[in-house]
């Protein structure tokens, strides 16, 4: 048998790597270590007619978003899926040139184009580069064209799957209307609606408002100017009947009859949760405070998220669940655990 080596013979102190240097969660290979997989908020609520999170079942737009202000010509479009976790992509130009003889890019999964993942390459028109890390699974082609320093385009979301079974899912097939992948929370990525044209639509043809109802959602307000931000919808991309929305900096709305302050600022992450019974005895939590009142039963129905007219809502979103009228307290129990969103993440 192998002989163990021994005592003198084990690394010192100073060559294990510094707790700076390990892997990040998303980085840990899927058969060990690293996060717990995914809580599927599906599973949370018995009967949920339509449930989807940013951690499982995203599929990523296949044009990244070239930054505002970018003046390379090339276009960078995306195919494929990461094989854990989706993670933000950004590609970033590391010089001036055209692509194919000259240019050179850097990848980062980081959100924040700080600490590249992949350095130094050199795209040939047309042909995928099948990207490592967090990425795999995903490639990049790069068209004719020009890149110039300092350039960026980032991945967006073309749609998420809902995971009730029911198969409602919410798609966006504009590439221009798609959010943007950000780094989010303990490794689940968020989506970063514009507030200008990003939205998703679901295949959901029925208004869940005319029967009693839970609403379960997880985001972040990010205000935009006094006016009204629509976050979800209940009547497509017109928006005519408002099934929530935020208006101002910290005022949230369900319908029109409930207004809840909650624990909404600038930059906080919240949960949010609807009781609706079509009887007047309506429930609207954000974070700890729970108000009561009517908020009508509304009208239409192709459920969105990131609302429609007059103006989209701009937030940092995670998950959405819609589910027979019931407790959620098997949800809020998770949110702050090590498999959800971290310790302190979400106001509940």
């Amino acid at each position: 048998m192998p002989s163990w080596p021994t005592a003198t013979n084990w690394p010192t102190a100073v060559n294990w790597p510094t707790a700076a240097n390990w892997p990040t969660g998303v980085n840990w290979p899927a058969s060990g270590g690293g996060p717990p997989p995914p809580i599927n908020f599906a599973s949370l609520f018995p009967g949920a007619f339509q449930a989807v999170q940013t951690d499982i079942g995203l599929t990523y737009g296949g044009i990244l978003r070239a930054t505002t202000g970018n003046t390379a010509t090339t276009v960078v479009s995306l195919t494929g899926n990461t094989a854990g976790v989706a993670v933000p992509i950004w590609v970033k130009s590391t010089n001036s040139g055209a692509v194919g003889s000259g240019a050179t890019f850097s990848i980062y999964y980081d959100g924040a184009g700080t600490v590249a993942a992949m350095t130094g390459l050199v795209p040939v028109v047309g042909t995928p580069i099948p990207l490592t890390g967090a990425g795999t699974g995903v490639s990049l082609t790069w068209t004719a064209g020009s890149g110039v320093f300092n350039n960026t385009w980032k991945a967006t979301c073309a749609g998420l799957a809902d995971q009730s079974g029911n198969g409602l899912h919410y798609t966006q097939l504009l590439a221009a209307s798609q959010p943007i992948l950000s780094t989010g929370l303990n490794g689940k990525p968020g989506l970063l609606f514009d507030g200008v044209d990003d939205q998703f639509q679901s295949t959901l043809t029925t208004n869940p408002l005319l029967s009693p109802l839970t609403l379960y959602f997880i985001a972040r307000l990010i205000p935009q100017s006094p006016g009204v931000d629509i976050w979800l919808s209940n009547a497509g991309v017109s928006a005519a009947a408002l099934y929530y929305q935020a208006l101002g900096a910290t005022s949230l709305y369900y319908q029109s009859g409930i207004t809840n302050t909650g624990d909404v600022t600038v930059t906080s992450r919240f949960g949010g949760q609807i009781k609706g019974d079509s009887l007047g005895n309506d429930t609207y939590q954000v974070g700890p405070v729970i108000v009561t009142g009517n908020a009508g039963s509304g009208g239409g129905a192709n459920m969105t998220i990131g609302g429609g007219a007059p103006r989209p809502g701009k937030m940092e979103f995670f998950a959405l669940v819609y589910a027979p009228l019931q407790p959620y307290a098997a949800a809020d129990a998770v949110l702050n655990t090590p498999s959800g969103y971290g310790a302190g993440a979400i106001a509940i």
